[in-house]
């Protein structure tokens, strides 16, 4: 596969949640949708909408999120009403709002999806005069993205992280570090999306990247200072099936 062909695999969850963000059916419904009645009215019509990305994308999770009714739309219907303020599962939909992002990647277990860890595209539903309507977006499960990161990291000898830019990790192949600890981001601001940053010390070489289309950065951990060469193979890679490719 060709550069452009590898970037072009991993930003597909994103554009199929930015197209579904721009679907004229989807922001009709959402218009509909403006309290716990009219929600319901419309719960078929969701259900085969997000049914129809979700099998169709080959995705574990396709939903949308009514700004004015707090639905919680997947492909079962009305999963639940959101109320950031009084559940903190729920606190993912304000975030994703006051970033003032077109979307942004969210690490959650999916209640939908039996508690599952997984990886959240979030993509903002606007509508032509520039209200919000909601958003929508799809999610992959996390497993896989583990499974893969454990084997790059075993036949390469080095860790793998992604890091929000507190340094909290949000993708490891160890899932009990995943949102609890932190790698050092001291460096971070020296940081940019051109090149890896190179942090040479006694016990090894950390590798620092920013991938601007995820918000994140993307931190190896190599104990051999001598095997740099290591980050033209581990980035593509890891980046294509971070996203459940």
């Amino acid at each position: 596969m060709t550069e452009e062909g590898i970037v072009n695999e991993f930003l597909r969850p994103i554009i199929v949640s930015e197209a579904m963000s721009y679907d004229a059916t989807l922001k009709e419904a959402l218009k509909i949708s403006q309290d716990k009645e009219s929600a319901k009215a419309i719960e078929q019509n969701m259900v085969e909408y997000l049914t129809s990305i979700k099998t169709g994308m080959g995705y574990q999770m396709a939903f949308a999120v009514s700004e004015a009714s707090c639905a919680y739309y997947t492909y079962n219907g009305v999963s639940k009403f959101l109320d950031p303020e009084k559940d903190d599962h729920d606190v993912w939909y304000r975030d994703s709002v006051r970033s003032g992002q077109k979307y942004v990647l969210n690490v959650d277990t999916d209640e939908d999806y039996n508690w599952s860890l997984s990886i959240f595209v979030n993509t903002s539903v606007m509508d032509e005069d520039g209200t919000r309507l909601g958003c929508c977006g799809v999610g992959v499960q996390m497993g896989s993205v583990q499974e893969l990161i454990a084997k790059y990291e075993e036949e390469n000898d080095i860790r793998i992280f992604l890091t929000n830019r507190d340094g909290l990790i949000q993708v490891s192949s160890d899932g009990a570090r995943i949102e609890k600890e932190y790698v050092d981001n001291s460096h971070f601001y020296k940081v940019n999306s051109e090149k890896f940053y190179t942090v040479k010390e006694k016990t090894g070489t950390t590798l620092i990247k920013y991938i601007p289309q995820l918000g994140w950065h993307l931190v190896i951990v190599d104990p051999n200072p001598n095997k740099i060469s290591v980050s033209k193979i581990v980035l593509p890679n890891i980046i294509i099936f971070l996203l459940g490719i």
